[in-house]
């Protein structure tokens, strides 16, 4: 991880959003460990699928054989949507409290994403991802 511009970007937005999000935990959430257990393991598995379909993606645009690569980007997809419904059906089993950590851990990536889309598009930041 962290190998180009882009996960460096999305990785220091996920820590402070992550370090947000801990703090409001702490301060005014019930079972505060339950939530941010699931927040952390949210976050890693969130950080982990991105990382991976950056790869799966880059061999996609790199490679010859792109039907080989179009199907296992299909099959990775797939399978990590699969692996976020387990996650969130298990935290949900175990407490709600966590399925809301889990939640918000999942979706930390999908909105630093947003976030950065809205702010380029007001023209209030120039990070230059083209």
């Amino acid at each position: 991880m962290l190998k180009n511009k882009i996960e460096k970007f999305l990785a220091k937005r996920v820590l402070i959003l992550f370090a947000v999000l801990t703090i409001l935990d702490i301060v005014f959430m019930k079972n505060k460990w339950l939530v941010l257990g699931g927040l952390f393991c949210g976050t890693v598995f969130s950080l982990f699928r991105f990382s991976s379909m950056v790869a799966v993606y880059a061999k996609i645009l790199s490679q010859e054989a792109k039907q080989a690569a179009v199907a296992k980007s299909v099959l990775n997809y797939v399978v990590s949507l699969v692996v976020v419904i387990a996650l969130l059906v298990i935290s949900m089993k175990i407490s709600m409290s966590m399925f809301t950590g889990m939640t918000a851990g999942i979706l930390l990536v999908p909105a630093v994403f947003f976030i950065n889309a809205i702010t380029e598009g007001f023209g209030i930041t120039h990070n230059n991802f083209e």
